[in-house]
């Protein structure tokens, strides 16, 4: 008389295709930390290099200062020599404050033969800070 109605049992689904919210959170939370910690170590690194470059340029500017006086007769300069200039990173003189300050003295080495001389120069500029390299050498002529 009636027809006969199957039922089906269902199965529970078992759906493993996807990720789940706790999934795809702790991802982001993990990808955020590591941009964290590159975006901090990429100021770090900036900031070392600008340091170097300009520590390599005011040696430069010392060891030019050296080299300039080595070529000249420091004899005749009169002893004690002191020269004190504002340069940019050519070693030109400016008036601008944003550059460096070259500071050059010679003295005689105290021989007896007064052909030695002492010369310091200092290279300092202003960065985040002080800074300043110095330079000595001795020097017979």
């Amino acid at each position: 008389m009636f027809p006969e109605i199957k039922t089906q049992t269902t199965k529970p689904l078992k759906n493993e295709d996807g990720f789940t919210i706790i999934e795809v959170l702790m991802a982001v939370i993990i990808l955020s930390l590591g941009m964290m910690a590159y975006g901090v170590t990429s100021g770090s690194i900036m900031t070392r290099n600008t340091h170097s470059t300009q520590e390599s340029i005011s040696i430069t500017l010392a060891q030019d200062k050296i080299e300039e006086l080595k070529s000249k007769s420091l004899g005749g300069l009169g002893l004690p020599y002191s020269l004190d200039e504002q340069v940019n990173e050519e070693g030109k003189q400016v008036a601008s404050h944003n550059v460096y300050h070259r500071t050059t003295t010679v003295n005689d080495a105290g021989h007896s033969c007064a052909c030695y001389y002492d010369i310091k120069v200092t290279v300092a500029w202003n960065n985040n800070g002080n800074h300043a390299v110095e330079l000595n050498t001795q020097v017979s002529q």
